[in-house]
């Protein structure tokens, strides 16, 4: 997936001493309008971000339709690009990311929400705050086990319902192995080792939601389509995703949705 140029820049990446990967990438792609660079995957075609960006929204804003004058929390908001699609929807959007020029982003493009600069391993709120919480692929990017155990456990502090963007570790079609391998701030996991994590939540749906290789298929067609053609290409390839969704079995590899429910019977500490 990634060409000789944008290994250079990974590898230049590791070597800027005290910057996460996550200002880096806000620095040399956020900062300057590039935003699903900034936030998909490096060196990937933007076809194929276009796509991820379009299975985000379109798996996940029908579900927040009814939480209209509701308080969401986007974990891990990034550019704002989720927030920006919620505030439309009437939804009162805080959102949350570690770096301070995702933050910074995210309050250009984003008119009525309030963002703030926090760790999902200590989120600044109190115990349910928030009607619902959105993390969409987020959690593979902590990549410390016991950090990992601690965000989910605020997730669960602080919110009432959370909806739950994943992408698994048994994902091949999606995530080849050389691409995991080569991405420093991933940390694949199973569907397993996420609900286990679920303590105190009712798991009310689990859905897989790629049903074709995209990532393949957008990389061998953007050797024969430029421009226009190729931009549009992922909305044809979505459409056709959605088509075989409703004829396949449910349980795919690559990304999950999960969506729970808090039971106010059990507490979180």
């Amino acid at each position: 997936m990634y060409d000789s140029e944008e290994k250079k820049k990974l590898i230049t990446y590791k070597k800027t001493k005290g910057l996460s990967y996550w200002e880096w990438a806000a620095q040399k792609y956020a900062l300057k309008g590039h935003l699903l660079k900034a936030v998909g995957i490096l060196g990937a075609p933007d076809s194929i971000n276009i796509y991820q960006d379009l299975l985000h929204k379109k798996s996940v804003l029908p579900r927040l339709r009814k939480y209209r004058g509701n308080l969401l929390l986007d974990a891990g908001c990034g550019v704002g690009r989720i927030s920006y699609a919620c505030e439309r929807l009437g939804i009162r959007v805080i959102g949350v990311d570690f770096s301070s020029n995702m933050i910074k982003v995210a309050k250009r493009i984003c008119k009525s929400s309030d963002f703030i600069r926090a760790s999902l391993t200590h989120l600044p709120f109190k115990d349910d705050t928030f009607d619902v919480s959105l993390t969409i692929t987020v959690l593979q990017h902590i990549t410390d086990d016991s950090d990992f155990v601690k965000a989910i456990k605020e997730l669960q502090r602080v919110t009432k319902k959370l909806i739950m963007m994943i992408e698994e570790v048994d994902g091949p079609l999606n995530m080849p192995k050389y691409e995991i391998n080569i991405r420093p701030h991933v940390r694949m996991r199973s569907l397993t080792e996420y609900l286990k994590r679920l303590e105190y939540y009712k798991i009310s749906e689990v859905r897989s939601l790629n049903f074709l290789p995209y990532t393949l298929i957008l990389l061998k067609l953007s050797k024969f389509f430029r421009g226009f053609l190729i931009r549009i290409l992922p909305y044809f390839l979505f459409i056709a995703n959605q088509i075989l969704s409703k004829i396949l079995f449910q349980d795919r590899p690559g990304h999950k949705l999960i969506v729970a429910t808090r039971n106010f019977n059990e507490g979180t500490n």
